[in-house]
């Protein structure tokens, strides 16, 4: 459907109309004013939902560090080569830790 309109509040009518029928005609979540639901539980499942973020990435934080240092202990390690050469040629050769 197309509406025309030749003034700024033509425009606005058209829009407001327009919006008033699809709120009634498709409604959608956020459109009505309430779920059912009080504003103390939902802020309540927001509160808890925030802690467990906040733990999740405590506890993201605390393995990806982990992993670090394991990965930074490997490199602290001495690393020396080994291996059994004879006449400019070597037969084994193999990396110590």
């Amino acid at each position: 459907m197309v509406r025309y309109w030749s003034t700024p509040e033509g425009l606005a009518k058209d829009v407001i109309l327009s919006l008033q029928n699809a709120f009634e005609t498709h409604p959608r979540f956020g459109w009505e004013k309430s779920l059912g639901t009080s504003n103390v539980e939902m802020n309540q499942d927001l509160i808890d939902l925030k802690k467990e973020l906040s733990s999740t990435k405590r506890k993201l934080i605390q393995a990806e560090t982990k992993a670090l240092a394991k990965e930074t202990d490997i490199w602290s390690k001495e690393i020396r080569l080994a291996g059994t050469c004879k006449e400019n040629a070597c037969i084994s050769f193999g990396i110590v830790v």
